[in-house]
């Protein structure tokens, strides 16, 4: 009764027009069915299509005969010597090689996609990283592959890889334990830096010691006193108190004072390359530092790494090379 019940339902649905609900809600379709009677059609026979799916001969015969039984009807005329189409056949088989020819489209332009970068590549970082390295680093990674666009969030906020849709972060200091894949690319040390302008009327600094004497600049997220802690080439770490008139949140505005000659500031290496180049700025004391964290990227785990993904973790790694 329940059965009966069922197909009556199913009959009203096509009735109504909804064919499409019909088909692909139906428990019974089978793409095997369809693919192989579309495979014995081409062949003219089951011996050939059976050697073409690489299935047995028996197995081909059953489920071209499932699929008639399934529709209610003939698709083939099958005689000792010969296999042919019913006029039933023949319709069915039009819209089924296309429907097949869609698929086997579909596949190869997925299969392509695993091989080709294209698309766009979403990524996340901080403000300051993205302003002094990732955007000669995404130049590179474009140019090497046109069929892909970048995005770059640039924010402070830990941004949900997974439920915002990136492709991957840039993230400083220690990562917290996660599903997400990780790979170390440097890390974030911190060097004193001073621009010429200044070093010309401060031409005796020496020693960590002098730092009391002259103008300092100073990174609130680096330190909430008046100290830097710094280390030398010999693994000595020590407390250096310094003179601060001038203090901010903001590391491009630190920086920009200590290029106009302000101060001297506590700055990321990796911040102060291009003002290095160009002589804005010249490193000063360079046996001490300040030991930063990690610079990490992170992206999801995945069973199939996407082509753009793939690329930009293979110029991540010629960049990195190209540095050592």
């Amino acid at each position: 009764m329940k059965a009966r019940l069922a197909q009556e339902a199913r009959s009203h649905e096509w009735e109504k027009g909804d064919r499409s609900s019909y088909l692909w809600n139906s428990p019974e379709m089978d793409l095997n069915q369809i693919l192989t009677f579309v495979r014995v059609a081409e062949a003219g026979s089951f011996t050939g299509a059976a050697a073409r799916l690489g299935l047995p001969k028996s197995t081909v015969s059953r489920k071209v005969a499932e699929l008639e039984g399934r529709l209610g009807v003939s698709l083939l005329r099958r005689t000792t010597r010969q296999l042919s189409l019913t006029e039933a056949g023949e319709a069915y088989l039009r819209t089924c090689s296309a429907a097949v020819r869609v698929l086997q489209e579909a596949e190869l332009a997925a299969r392509t996609a695993q091989e080709t970068p294209q698309g766009t590549l979403r990524v996340t970082a901080v403000a300051d990283f993205a302003r002094a390295y990732l955007g000669r680093f995404l130049d590179r990674y474009l140019s090497k592959h046109p069929e892909v666009r970048a995005e770059v969030f640039v924010t402070d906020r830990l941004v949900d890889l997974v439920a915002e849709g990136f492709d991957l972060a840039i993230r400083m200091g220690e990562l917290d334990d996660s599903n997400l894949k990780s790979r170390r690319i440097g890390s974030s040390d911190l060097g004193l830096y001073a621009a010429p302008s200044f070093l010309k009327r401060h031409p005796e600094l020496s020693h960590p010691r002098d730092l009391q004497r002259v103008d300092c600049l100073r990174f609130t997220a680096i330190s909430e006193e008046n100290t830097w802690r710094l280390r030398n080439s010999r693994g000595h770490e020590e407390d250096f108190r310094v003179l601060t008139r001038f203090s901010s949140n903001h590391l491009p505005l630190i920086q920009d004072r200590a290029e106009s000659g302000a101060g001297l500031a506590l700055l990321p290496e990796y911040t102060c390359r291009k003002a290095l180049a160009s002589g804005r700025l010249v490193r000063v004391l360079p046996a001490w530092w300040s030991p930063g964290g990690p610079i990490h990227i992170v992206f999801p785990e995945q069973r199939f790494v996407p082509p753009k993904l793939r690329a930009f973790l293979a110029v991540l790694d010629e960049e990195l090379t190209e540095k050592r």
